[in-house]
């Protein structure tokens, strides 16, 4: 492959001629692209005044491109990796406009693009390209895709654009664009794809966007957008994603007639009101939502995701969720559910994700859980108040990667979770858990915060990690000392009550009344809950 500078001559492996490339007149197309080029583009180049097509990407180019280059009458594509803006204007014939990727594209877009009449695709994506849009943009009326996106623009968007009219996608993202949204974008009566996100840009969504029918993709996340959603854009039935998150927004219940609305994300807004009853993918995490969950997520026959976590959602978890067969990524955390876990859920079969932590859920863990054998990415149960153990079954969870079932009630052996070869993860802390750890690696490793805060746990795993170990047994023989001793402590009490019982009534007179004389003494009342408070937590209660 031939690096270094452009030739004066060329040699093509075809073609044996010393003639030099600038003479080749009836040249159409001049592909350089890849070439590890370096250097400035020769002058010469703009004696090929037949070229239609030309490519000098994905080189090392520097400097600018000759004024020569306006010559290109013909040039309909151009794709390069330098500063040529300046002299675009000249191109009148230019029908595409590739530079994207090249920081050494600097400088604003020049009032004069306008003279590329025939311009259809401007491409000038992750460069140097600062100031702001020409107004001049609107005057190209066959352009379709402007896409200047993480760039260094800043400024309004020109109203004018609006009259761009067969422009399609519009992607101005990751700049720093500020002031309002033109309410002429509702003139692109072409307009499939607006993606505006990450910019500066503030005010209200433009109604007028519900004459844009055809819009299929609308992102204006991460601006300082307010005001509510208008809801004419319920018209837009095209429209299958709608990003807004990350503003100060709130939503009409009519937007969620939009059948063909398949992604809605409006993370980190004000939202409020109840929960829409459609779409396939629901993530509404971190608003200010009330009401329950919809039973109507059940007709939801394609949702894949369901997260309306961080919000005030009461109520319980709908039975008929387990209908939701193509689910793999639940996350209810941080509401206030009540009621039980849905014994349904086990329907789920290509759920991977089940996060229901930090609620008031209750009950014990259903065996119908251990049916999601595709849950293998979490299982967080914690923070609610759950009781019983752990199912027997839950050792086919065999995929599962992190556990989190802490600060629960939950109660019995750990022994189930020692086959969960996967664990990377686990946390039981502040439970009622008993018994000894089981005696596998991922135990051994825990961190003591991991199980920490269950009382009846043994936790001594370097002097004890099984029932059968010398240390099991001498807590067995101290459980059995001490509850004799106690047999024996209450054995004799009520001995000694029934001897003072029978000599107060024996020294009775049949004629005479003797006074009674009490003699006080404390009786002494065990329990077994009295005797297996009383041991200390180095002697764990026996499963048996």
């Amino acid at each position: 492959m031939h690096t270094g500078p452009v030739p004066q001559q060329a040699k093509p492996h075809y073609y044996e001629s010393n003639t030099p490339i600038i003479t080749f007149q009836h040249l159409t197309t001049l592909v350089l692209s890849r070439g590890n080029l370096t250097g400035e583009i020769p002058p010469s180049v703009g004696n090929l005044s037949s070229l239609v097509t030309l490519n000098l990407s994905f080189n090392a180019f520097t400097g600018n491109i000759s004024a020569e280059i306006g010559k290109l009458a013909d040039l309909q594509s151009l794709s390069l990796n330098t500063n040529l803006l300046h002299e675009i204007g000249q191109l009148v014939s230019l029908e595409i406009f590739r530079a994207g990727g090249n920081s050494g594209i600097l400088g604003e877009i020049p009032m004069q693009i306008s003279n590329c009449k025939q311009l259809a695709f401007l491409g000038l994506a992750d460069t140097g390209i600062s100031g702001q849009l020409p107004s001049s943009l609107g005057e190209l009326k066959n352009i379709k895709t402007l896409s200047i996106y993480t760039s260094n623009l800043n400024g309004h968007i020109p109203p004018e654009i609006g009259n761009s009219s067969a422009l399609e996608d519009l992607f101005l993202y990751g700049n720093q664009l500020s002031g309002e949204i033109p309410e002429e974008l509702g003139s692109l009566k072409n307009l499939k794809r607006v993606l505006l996100w990450q910019n500066q840009l503030g005010g209200r969504i433009p109604k007028s966007l519900r004459n844009c029918s055809g819009l299929v993709i609308i992102d204006f996340s991460l601006n300082y957008l307010s005001g509510e959603v208008p809801s004419s854009l319920a018209n837009s039935v095209a429209l299958e994603e709608l990003l807004l998150s990350g503003n100060n927004i709130s939503v009409s219940s009519s937007l969620f007639n939009l059948k063909n609305l398949t992604q809605l994300l409006l993370l980190s807004n004000r939202l409020s009101g109840e929960i829409p009853q459609s779409l396939e993918m629901v993530d509404l995490r971190g608003n200010k939502l009330q009401g329950t969950i919809s039973a109507s997520f059940e007709f939801l026959a394609g949702l894949n995701v369901l997260d309306l976590s961080m919000n005030n959602i009461a109520g319980t978890i709908p039975q008929n969720l387990g209908k939701l067969t193509s689910l793999n990524k639940m996350v209810i955390r941080g509401n206030y559910i009540t009621g039980l876990i849905p014994k349904s859920l086990g329907n789920c079969k290509d759920l991977q994700l089940l996060d229901i932590s930090r609620n008031k859920i209750v009950g014990s863990i259903p065996e119908e859980i251990v049916r999601l054998q595709g849950l293998d990415i979490l299982l967080n149960l914690s923070w609610n108040a759950l009781t019983g153990p752990i199912p027997e079954s839950f050792s086919n969870l065999s995929k599962l990667a992190n556990l989190d079932l802490s600060h629960n009630m939950l109660m019995g052996s750990l022994r189930v979770l020692g086959g969960l070869d996967n664990l990377v993860s686990l946390v039981i802390s502040y439970n009622n858990f008993s018994d000894i750890l089981p005696d596998t690696k991922l135990f051994h490793d825990l961190p003591t915060t991991a199980f920490s805060g269950n009382q009846q746990l043994y936790v001594n795993r370097n002097e004890c990690r099984s029932n059968e170990s010398p240390c099991g047994k001498k807590s067995t023989r101290n459980l059995i000392m001490r509850t004799l001793f106690s047999v024996a402590v209450t054995i004799v009490v009520v001995i000694v009550a029934v001897f003072l019982f029978i000599r107060v009534h024996g020294a009775k007179n049949e004629d005479d009344f003797l006074d009674w004389h009490f003699t006080p003494f404390q009786k002494l009342n065990f329990t077994v809950n009295d005797i297996l408070t009383s041991l200390s937590d180095i002697y764990p209660v026996p499963k048996a």
